[in-house]
């Protein structure tokens, strides 16, 4: 098994799908690119692309923000990744008591 399909189990094991965990690691290996950079990288098909973009967003793994007209997106830190998952950890630490009695 490969380094990257390593990491992308992972990934997938932390909650990610197969395309975002692609996606995302095409990013933070690429930087800031286009969509349309991102899409010839990774050979998904435009519109999955842009709409895990979005699933990736919205988890706060990569911002997208307009530079000259285009759309771009920008991986953040892969700490925040840590800090997602140690949320929901602390989250069912304290539901646990409740879930207990039930």
């Amino acid at each position: 098994m490969t380094k990257y399909m390593k990491i992308t189990t992972a990934l997938e094991q932390l909650g990610l799908t197969k395309n975002q965990a692609d996606i995302y690691l095409a990013c933070l290996h690429y930087g800031e690119s286009k969509a349309q950079d991102i899409i010839r990288r990774v050979k998904l098909p435009r519109a999955t692309v842009y709409l895990t973009l979005e699933e990736l967003e919205s988890r706060g793994l990569v911002t997208s923000y307009d530079k000259s007209s285009i759309k771009h997106f920008a991986p953040e830190n892969p700490k925040r990744l840590v800090q997602s998952q140690k949320s929901r950890a602390e989250l069912a630490e304290q539901i646990f008591p409740e879930l207990k009695v039930l």
